[in-house]
């Protein structure tokens, strides 16, 4: 229980960081760095969805988890 649970904080807070760059336009001037930093959360995620492909993709959800 203790791995899904931190399945759940890890996407929730990649999802919220990904909202929060976009909303405040942090990579606006350089597409660069914003395609980079996405990247590199794509390979954080890529662990957690080898582990369970059936990790929830919903934001709501893991928010209210």
């Amino acid at each position: 229980m203790v791995m899904l649970q931190e399945q759940y904080e890890i996407e929730a807070s990649i999802t919220c960081i990904r909202e929060y760059c976009k909303e405040h336009k942090v990579f606006a001037y350089n597409d660069y760095m914003d395609r980079s930093f996405n990247r590199s959360l794509d390979e954080i995620l890529k662990v957690y969805y080898s582990i369970d492909p059936e990790f929830n993709e919903d934001p709501q959800d893991l928010i209210n988890y």
